[in-house]
């Protein structure tokens, strides 16, 4: 075997290796823009920690105003100050006239007092005798202008009969003095002409409401 078989028949490392690709050119010659590799970005340089700004930092966030949280709005509650200070009985409502009625029911459910309505003399008179009365005498406002039974007989008749068991004002179309001085005679505790001020009445209630309640604990 002469050398140039051996030489034939010997491997080349190198030729196990595939051909290099041949290297596009533009129409100059020079290689590709596309064939040339991407040029590597560097990460940006991450700076140093700065110990003076973390530090003045802090310090600003110490200084800082401090937000209060404002306080919670008060929820109203079921009943009003005269039922949350005293158990108050129902305000007796004695009249037939339905504007009167629906005003002063307006007004007592402002003041978050419980209320019943009379829309007659008789009825009025039987449940002022029936109605048991216990410690804390019940208001009672009481028309004259009713029907079968007026109110200055009502109020006479239950002076007579249950001395001091309510707290009676009386409300009447008749200004005139002799009225009101039969009222206060026979056991009113006050007298109001119509038209009233129902704020002034309304006032006068809360206020016989708080007598009631000291007479009541005073027995």
């Amino acid at each position: 075997m002469n050398s140039d078989d051996r030489d034939a028949g010997t491997s080349n490392p190198a030729s196990t290796h595939p051909p290099a690709l041949p290297t596009a050119q533009s129409a100059s010659g020079q290689p590709s823009p596309a064939s040339q590799p991407m040029p590597t970005v560097p990460p940006p340089p991450v700076s140093p920690r700065n110990p003076d700004a973390a530090d003045a930092l802090s310090e600003a966030s110490e200084h800082a105003p401090r937000v209060t949280p404002p306080p919670p709005l008060p929820v109203a509650g079921p009943a009003g100050p005269l039922a949350t200070r005293f158990k108050t009985p129902p305000v007796l409502v004695a009249t037939a006239e339905p504007a009167l009625t629906r005003m002063l029911s307006f007004a007592l459910e402002q003041l978050r007092l419980p209320y019943r309505l009379l829309d007659s003399g008789p009825v009025a008179l039987r449940e002022l005798l029936e109605m048991p009365v216990s410690g804390q005498p019940p208001i009672v406002l009481l028309d004259v202008d009713l029907p079968g039974v007026d109110g200055l007989a009502i109020l006479e008749r239950i002076g007579f009969q249950r001395p001091d068991a309510f707290l009676i004002l009386v409300l009447s179309s008749h200004a005139d003095e002799s009225v009101q001085v039969r009222s206060l005679l026979a056991g009113a505790v006050d007298h109001l002409a119509k038209p009233f001020n129902v704020r002034v009445l309304m006032a006068k209630v809360q206020r016989w409401t708080a007598m009631s309640a000291h007479l009541a604990g005073a027995a």
